[in-house]
């Protein structure tokens, strides 16, 4: 699936380990992605003190992720 088929504010989640998550957002300029540590508990609540608060991944990280982790095809520019 292509980055640009997702509608805008769509935010997908990933765990990288129990206590890692990843967040891709899909924003109208293009799309980011952010990593943070959370309890490892629940992901599917974390994960949104992760799109809060999270530190923003290097484009390069980023698009290796989406790619391995969440199958995307990234026809969007990545925002800085």
């Amino acid at each position: 699936m292509n980055i640009s088929q997702l509608p805008v504010g769509t935010i997908v989640h990933a765990a990288l380990g129990r206590m890692v998550l990843v967040v891709i957002c899909r924003r109208v300029d293009g799309w980011r992605a952010y990593i943070g540590a959370v309890p490892g508990k629940n992901h599917d609540t974390e994960w949104q003190a992760v799109a809060a608060k999270g530190d923003k991944l290097p484009e390069p990280v980023a698009r290796a992720i989406a790619g391995s982790f969440f199958g995307l095809e990234l026809d969007l520019k990545y925002v800085q």
